[in-house]
């Protein structure tokens, strides 16, 4: 497989329409240093006689050094997404939180194993009036199931609580 690099433009129209468009998709086969990287971007922008006012890339150190020695790029964000899956995988690694997320896993896992409390969560969810929604199991490498699981817990706190509660359930 080779390596390559691209180049995409986003902008917004009069109408305030937010447009995206691929420029360039070019092979890479240098190593991805920042200067490689600042001169093939460098070229690229050249070719398509662009003046640039920011840029967005991921936050890895080449890219980031790439884009302080590029006087063609005046401004330079690091990926939001990436930025936000950093920050908070970093949050998920705090002994509370993986005390209170571990816990969430072991309720969800129960509701998920035990026919007789799956069954008894549907019927209290009906007796409440809650939506009937199944409780979500998370994979830990991804930080957004984690957030649905612990989201679908608190939605159905009352009624499961309810259920935690019975003995003849339990």
């Amino acid at each position: 497989m080779e390596p390559y690099i691209t180049v995409t433009a986003h902008y917004i129209t009069d109408s305030w329409q937010l447009k995206t468009r691929v420029l360039c998709t070019a092979v890479m086969p240098e190593r991805h240093t920042a200067v490689h990287i600042t001169d093939r971007l460098s070229k690229i922008i050249s070719e398509w006689g662009m003046q640039v006012f920011c840029t967005d890339h991921d936050n890895a150190s080449n890219m980031n050094l790439a884009m302080e020695l590029c006087e063609m790029f005046p401004h330079d964000l690091g990926c939001t997404g990436h930025t936000l899956q950093l920050a908070v995988k970093a949050g998920l690694v705090l002994p509370e939180v993986v005390k209170a997320v571990d816990a969430a896993r072991r309720v969800v896992s129960h509701f998920r194993h035990s026919s007789l409390a799956s069954c008894a969560l549907k019927q209290r969810q009906e007796q409440l009036g809650v939506k009937s929604n199944k409780l979500q199991t998370d994979c830990p490498v991804r930080w957004n199931s984690t957030f649905v699981m612990l989201q679908r817990l608190f939605e159905q706190r009352i009624a499961v609580q309810s259920v935690l509660a019975d003995e003849a359930v339990t």
